[in-house]
This record gives structure tokens, sequence and C-alpha cells, in this order.
């Protein structure tokens, strides 16, 4: 797991700030982000692969269309204009 940049935990939506701007994609690109997944019930390592693709920003907010396949999920993310997540489908939505 050396190889790795990245440590995500489930309901972890802090950490795809420092993602997005790691990743920092112009639009239309597409970026692989393994990370390594830490299963709480054992708790076991193990290598998660992810994709972003940066979608054209909604206004002043930027858009991602997100995969891991492991889990058959994939949704868009949305963030601010600070970089925060607005909105991550299935997981979190940020309350006004």
């Amino acid at each position: 797991m050396r190889a790795l940049l990245s440590l995500d935990r489930p309901l972890w939506t802090e950490g795809l700030l420092a993602k997005r701007h790691r990743l920092a994609l112009p639009t239309d690109a597409r970026a692989a982000a393994p990370a390594a997944y830490v299963r709480a019930a054992d708790p076991s390592v193990e290598r998660l692969e992810q994709e972003y693709l940066r979608t054209t920003d909604q206004g002043a907010h930027q858009r991602y269309d997100y995969a891991a396949p492991a889990f058959e999920f994939a949704c868009r993310l949305v963030y601010d204009e600070s970089g925060l997540v607005l909105s991550y489908p299935g997981i979190a939505v940020r309350a006004a």
C-alpha cells in the first residue's frame, strides 16, 4: 500500500477537499486516484480503485463524476467556491 496517496474512510467528505486539490483536473480530464480502504469490521486494508472526471462547472461550483467500481458506486460530486463538498449523492449533502 506504499504507493497509495490517500486513505479513504466511509463518510469522510472532508478528505475529498484534499483529493480535489491534489488532482487539480481541468474540465473534461480524467484521473485514477487509488486509495487505501480500511474496513471497519475486521479491519483489513485493501486497495480501492477510484476515478474522477472533471465535468463542466455549474456557476461557481466545480463538479466531478466519481466512480468506485469495487462498490458498484458512481455519482456526481459538487464542490462550493471554497472547495468544500456540497453534494456527495448517497453519502452526504451539506445542509445550509
